[in-house]
């Protein structure tokens, strides 16, 4: 069956890694601040970034890093249990986590094209 945009949300980009990383940003964001992610949407389409929502709703942007890291570090450990990556890849990858995270945090904001895509329900934000 087909699913709602905000079901399976994909991961810390838009790639070929597809929708079914459910602890992408999106729900983990929505749930370390404790809204919905088609709250986060609305938010980022609106022009704010995550750390900026972060404040809105009573939490520091390192509370939303802190989050966001140890998601995308699970997901690096699952790659590597699958045998996608090797310890050595997998390291490399963490090494820049919280750099990219941060990053994306601070100033990630959708284009306005992606925003009208995700309110048309054509693809899956993030």
């Amino acid at each position: 069956g087909s699913s709602s945009p905000t079901s399976q949300p994909a991961g810390t980009h838009a790639t070929a890694h597809g929708p079914h990383r459910g602890a992408g940003v999106l729900p983990v964001t929505a749930k370390t601040l404790g809204i919905k992610p088609r709250d986060v949407v609305t938010g980022l389409c609106g022009g704010q970034t995550v750390a900026q929502l972060a404040s809105q709703h009573g939490k520091s942007t390192q509370d939303v890093i802190a989050a966001l890291v140890k998601a995308a570090d699970a997901r690096i450990d699952q790659q590597v249990k699958a045998g996608r990556i090797d310890a050595t890849q997998a390291a490399k990858r963490k090494s820049t986590v919280e750099a990219r995270v941060t990053a994306r945090v601070n100033s990630f904001k959708p284009s306005a094209a992606r925003c009208q895509r995700i309110r048309a329900g054509t693809i899956i934000f993030v």
